[in-house]
C-alpha cells in the first residue's frame, strides 16, 4: 500500500468515526479486519457494529469505573 492509499484509507475511517461520534455512537473495535473496501463506491468503510454503543453509556460506566479507583 503506498502512503498515498493509506491517506485515503484513514481520511475514509476518519470521515465514518466522525459520522457515529456526531450522533453520539462509539464503535469499540476499531482495526483492520473491520475496514472494508466498497469497489461499486470505491470507498473504505467500517464494518462490524456489533460493539458500537451510545456515548452517554460509556461515560456512566467510564464514572462508575473511576468510582471503584478512588
Amino acid at each position: 500500500m503506498t502512503p498515498k492509499q493509506l491517506f485515503e484509507v484513514v481520511v475514509h475511517v476518519s470521515t465514518g468515526l466522525n459520522a457515529l461520534h456526531c450522533r453520539d455512537f462509539v464503535h469499540l473495535d476499531i482495526k483492520p479486519d473491520n475496514i472494508f473496501f466498497s469497489g461499486t463506491q470505491q470507498a473504505f468503510k467500517i464494518g462490524d457494529l456489533g460493539l458500537v454503543t451510545n456515548m452517554k453509556g460509556i461515560t456512566k460506566y467510564l464514572w462508575i469505573f473511576f468510582q471503584t479507583l478512588k
